[in-house]
C-alpha cells in the first residue's frame, strides 16, 4: 500500500474523533442557560422511540399466525415484563427468547 492510503486513512480517523470528541471540549467554554439545561433532558425520551418503534412497526414479518406483527407483540410482552420486573435484564432475556420463539413457530 502506498502513503496515500494511509495518510488518507490517518486523515479520516481524525476527523471522526474530532467530530466525536469536540462537543466534550467545547461545553465547557459554553453557558447555557437554565431553560436549555431543562429541555436537554428531554433528549433521551425522545431519541428512544425514535430508535425503538421504526423497526418494530414498519418490520414485515413472516409468521402468519400473528398476521406479520411478532415484533410488536414481542414488544408489547418486554413493555409488560418490564413494569413488573423492573429489571432490565429479565426484559432484555424475555424479549429476545419470545422474538426468538415467534420466528420458528
Amino acid at each position: 500500500m502506498d502513503n496515500k492510503f494511509w495518510l488518507m486513512t490517518i486523515g479520516i480517523t481524525f476527523g471522526a474523533m474530532l467530530w466525536r470528541f469536540l462537543p466534550f471540549i467545547l461545553i465547557d467554554k459554553i453557558k447555557l442557560s437554565e431553560s436549555r439545561i431543562e429541555l436537554l433532558k428531554y433528549i433521551p425520551a425522545a431519541v428512544f422511540p425514535a430508535i425503538i418503534f421504526p423497526p418494530v412497526v414498519f418490520h414485515r414479518g413472516t409468521v402468519e399466525i400473528f398476521m406479520g406483527k411478532e415484533r410488536m407483540i414481542v414488544l408489547g410482552v418486554a413493555m409488560i415484563v418490564a413494569y413488573l420486573s423492573k429489571n432490565l435484564i429479565a426484559t432484555l432475556v424475555s424479549g429476545i427468547l419470545l422474538l426468538y420463539f415467534t420466528n420458528y413457530i
